[in-house]
């Protein structure tokens, strides 16, 4: 089975992309960077979670302008939905002094800084890294677009958009990944 290289702290992108198997060329550069490497470095459960999958490079990969309707379709599992948008409002509405960094490029600029990831129409599948780490408590993935990776700024965006902020953009680029 294919694999992501597991990584520690010290190794650079550019290391981990020179290990990456040819098999796994499908996966877009700043997906690798995002999900795989950041998430991926130290203690490595996403890349271990990840690695379980049999099919990874079949997954298909589309960056799409998603205008903020379809952003409002975007699902997670209920507690973790509920935790994350409660999360973005705090964020939205108690000021910037309390929120992660990349809050205030989305404040400023009306988008995310990095695409968000989505699994689209995945009920056949679980989600890779939430099935890893917590077996016993969800299930399928939701219908028609189910939150991958970027939670934080899933939440804050929701929130802009819930909240009409004057600086939120029509549309947001997001990776739209269909699962084999």
């Amino acid at each position: 089975m294919t694999q992501f290289p597991k990584v520690g702290h010290e190794v650079c992108f550019g290391d981990f992309c020179n290990a990456m198997p040819e098999e796994l060329s499908n996966f877009p550069e700043d997906v690798l960077r995002q999900w795989v490497y950041e998430h991926g470095k130290g203690d490595g459960d996403v890349v271990d979670a990840l690695n379980l999958i049999p099919n990874l490079s079949k997954w298909v990969f589309q960056l799409v302008e998603m205008p903020n309707a379809d952003i409002n379709s975007i699902k997670h599992y209920p507690y973790d939905e509920k935790r994350l948008l409660d999360k973005g409002e705090w964020w939205l509405k108690t000021g910037r002094h309390n929120a992660p960094a990349f809050c205030d490029y989305m404040l400023e600029h009306g988008t995310t800084p990095v695409p968000l990831i989505v699994a689209q129409n995945a009920s056949d599948h679980n989600h890779p890294i939430i099935e890893y780490r917590y077996p016993e408590r969800e299930g399928p993935m939701l219908e028609p677009l189910h939150l991958l990776e970027g939670n934080r700024r899933f939440a804050l965006l929701r929130a802009m958009i819930n909240n009409g902020t004057a600086s939120l953009k029509d549309k947001h680029l997001v990776w739209v990944v269909t699962l084999q």
